[in-house]
């Protein structure tokens, strides 16, 4: 996709066949819209990430693209790879997520931790540490 690229990748997820993300170390976003002909390359500077992205999944709930990785970072972006809103899930749980899974409104995480994140009111629920 990207050969000059710094980053690993560590998730792909695919909305359809023409829409792809991709999400890697160091925050690093890379997505398609048109099953990969053209890739968009998203620096972490321009997405505010800087934590290693462990997982990505599209929503329905939120018509969004969600992502989560380490110290608790979440963070959502448009189907189109525009409006990005990085976010920090809890004022206490800054633990490393490895897989996400979407169910409903809900994005549920399992790593250090396993908890929800309510994809709407972007309330975080700590299950079991």
């Amino acid at each position: 996709i990207f050969t000059d690229s710094p980053n690993s990748f560590a998730a792909i997820d695919a909305k359809s066949p023409l829409e792809i993300s991709i999400v890697g170390l160091a925050g690093v976003v890379v997505g398609t819209t048109d099953g990969g002909e053209t890739w968009t390359y998203v620096s972490p500077k321009q997405s505010g990430m800087t934590e290693h992205m462990m997982d990505v999944q599209w929503s329905d709930t939120i018509n969004r693209w969600v992502a989560m990785g380490n110290k608790g970072k979440w963070m959502t972006w448009k189907a189109d790879m525009t409006d990005f809103e990085p976010m920090n899930i809890s004022k206490t749980d800054y633990t490393s997520h490895t897989e996400m899974e979407i169910v409903g409104g809900k994005g549920l995480a399992v790593g250090a931790t396993v908890g929800s994140l309510d994809l709407e009111s972007k309330v975080w629920t700590l299950y079991a540490e």
